[in-house]
């Protein structure tokens, strides 16, 4: 079996990229957003505690992050656009790929249209060798933005060396030629191809 690297996709966990306002004391409930931002801090105090290697507080933390954001989704959903894509913890070093992946699918609920969480889940089922997973997340990637060349690459490395469907392989390696740059990678994937349609005739 050819090993191929994985590179293209390594999305980061846990970017922050909304700053989520300050609302008055006086609210007595506290409003959607203001239960993501606690989420956030949870989050934030869990991988401080990683850090520590303090392990069974950080899961703590990560678990009060998550009751949050599971009691704000019950409210109206926020927009896509402030959706908070960052209520999502990474593996520890005790391997809680349960709770990373509780947290992704969280996430996706409140922000279906993100193309990073679904690559970032798609890598955390390829890490937990969940392979059909990964190639459904991957679909999804390309539902959402058909000329996406990493998605079509990963596709035809899963399909080709875990899903054992080579036919399939040679089709997203094509769409990965069709809208990829003419670079190395390119150029590997092109013999690739030909391997592959030599293979299919026997």
């Amino acid at each position: 079996m050819r090993k191929k690297v994985y590179g293209l996709w390594f999305m980061v966990y846990g970017i922050f990229l909304l700053s989520t306002p300050s609302y008055a004391q006086q609210n007595i409930r506290p409003s959607q957003e203001e239960k993501v931002q606690k989420a956030r801090d949870h989050y934030a105090a869990g991988k401080q505690l990683v850090q520590e290697s303090n392990y069974s507080a950080a899961n703590d933390e990560f678990k009060k992050a998550q009751a949050l954001l599971q009691d704000a989704s019950l409210e109206n959903p926020l927009p896509v656009k402030e959706a908070p894509k960052a209520i999502v913890p990474e593996t520890n070093k005790e391997g809680d790929a349960d709770e990373a992946l509780s947290f992704y699918l969280k996430a996706i609920e409140l922000a279906p249209g993100d193309i990073d969480l679904h690559y970032n889940l798609a890598l955390l089922y390829l890490k937990t060798k969940q392979y059909k997973e990964a190639a459904a997340r991957l679909e999804k990637v390309i539902q959402l933005n058909p000329k996406d060349k990493d998605a079509y690459y990963n596709l035809g490395v899963l399909y080709e060396s875990y899903l054992g469907d080579k036919k399939k392989a040679l089709d997203y390696y094509a769409q990965y030629i069709k809208y990829g740059s003419a670079n190395t990678d390119a150029l590997e994937v092109k013999q690739w191809i030909r391997q592959l349609k030599k293979e299919l005739k026997k």
